[in-house]
């Protein structure tokens, strides 16, 4: 299955300034509020959030996902500063009777992958792990319906598991709402963040793996050269036999013998 299968938006955050575009073309544009600006990304640009104004990005719409849907959303994001409290990395809340959001939140040492009810005590399953300043980190949570699942995975690995199912009462009146850089209880946070993706259904290890691309990332839509291809006077030759460290593909030979 391509990577491209069932994705419903992907923000490369290339952008110099106002708004981010999906790469997709599924129209899902995200607001720029209060300014937010871009910097260096873990490719290209990103997007900056901070608690200042707050700065954010914004749509008031599930990007055609529905809730009790399988869904995964990945990403990268470079802490600038900590904050009491959580910081909300992004946040997919969906507008129901069963109305739930889907956050990623760092909180010191902790990641908590999320699926809760706004404005009441936040199910979630957390991963406690060494996370420093000015270092970029690739995060993916994924949510498989039929067993209420979440998963959540840090640089490709496998990290956190739990059954979720958000559950609780309905504490705010609720909106559709997919942001970066802040959640539906506004909190905000103080890092950059790069290539979110979001699919409609549970994206398998490799697939994952795939995307974190041994620490590079891998920008939409996803196709990727060879890398660390070693060379000689300019030339690939991984597939170049040798002898005693010299190319023999222009060896002359007599009888088989070089």
């Amino acid at each position: 299955m391509a990577l491209t299968t069932d994705i419903k938006a992907y923000y490369k955050l290339d952008e110099s300034s106002g708004n981010a575009a999906d790469a997709t073309g599924n129209g899902n544009t995200l607001t720029n509020n209060n300014t937010a600006l871009y910097g260096p990304g873990i490719i290209n640009n990103g997007v900056v959030a901070t608690s200042v104004g707050p700065q954010y990005l914004s749509i008031g719409s599930t990007l055609g996902i529905s809730d009790g849907t399988d869904f995964t959303i990945t990403g990268w994001f470079n802490i600038a500063s900590f904050a009491t409290g959580d910081q909300a990395l992004w946040d997919l809340g969906f507008t129901a009777t069963s109305y739930t959001q889907n956050a990623i939140r760092v909180n010191g040492s902790t990641i908590k992958y999320d699926r809760g009810r706004r404005c009441v005590a936040q199910q979630h399953v957390d991963y406690s792990t060494t996370i420093n300043t000015g270092t970029w980190y690739f995060v993916c949570q994924t949510f498989t319906a039929s067993s209420s699942t979440v998963k959540g995975f840090l640089n490709a690995s496998e990290v956190a598991s739990s059954v979720l199912s958000g559950i609780g009462s309905n504490g705010c009146a609720p909106t559709a709402h997919f942001f970066i850089g802040q959640d539906g209880d506004f909190t905000n946070c103080n890092a950059t963040i790069d290539e979110v993706g979001v699919w409609n259904r549970v994206l398998t290890g490799p697939e994952i793996t795939q995307l974190y691309n041994g620490g590079a990332g891998l920008q939409y839509p996803f196709t990727a050269g060879p890398t660390n291809v070693k060379t000689w006077n300019g030339l690939a030759f991984a597939s170049v036999k040798t002898i005693n460290g010299l190319a023999t593909g222009s060896i002359k030979t007599v009888n088989g013998l070089g």
